[in-house]
């Protein structure tokens, strides 16, 4: 396999199959309502935000690759981290599904990514792309750990 086929199955075990180390996204996700996604623990982020975090830079990723080369976000700012106050049922559910559409649309672009294209510098950062989108799938693994002990916190709470 080449590495957009690697990514592209790693991308797709952390969100729909089996990871080795637990649970995929989407089966944790499926659990957890607009109340539990919105709830804080000792004041951090909450489930919501942690998922519109990870969608975020997603976005970044497919746009820096992809799309409009000087699109930018910068860690911690309010781009990166949006504070959600509220939360309905339907804006929870639009939070996973542009989470899930943004995977999808990244998954399917690359294949249209060469080999030569990973050892390049991506625009405005210095690291390469090969290191910004394997990046994304430690990324996903990281805040999925989060997400899943939160989501036993907050039904515990609830």
């Amino acid at each position: 396999m080449n590495k957009s086929e690697i990514l592209a199955d790693r991308l797709e075990e952390v969100i729909y199959d089996s990871p080795w180390y637990g649970q995929n996204i989407n089966d944790i996700l499926s659990k957890i309502n607009a109340t539990q996604a919105l709830i804080r623990i000792n004041n951090q982020h909450s489930i919501a935000e942690i998922l519109q975090h990870m969608t975020v830079w997603k976005r970044f990723a497919y746009q820096k690759t992809f799309g409009d080369k000087e699109f930018d976000i910068r860690a911690n700012d309010e781009t990166d981290w949006k504070i959600i106050e509220s939360l309905s049922e339907g804006e929870w559910g639009t939070i996973i599904l542009e989470f899930m559409s943004i995977t999808g649309e990244l998954i399917q672009a690359l294949g249209q990514l060469s080999a030569a294209s990973y050892d390049k510098k991506v625009p405005g950062r210095d690291y390469t792309y090969d290191h910004m989108l394997f990046g994304l799938v430690d990324h996903d693994i990281y805040h999925i750990g989060q997400i899943a002990l939160l989501s036993k916190l907050v039904t515990d709470e609830i």
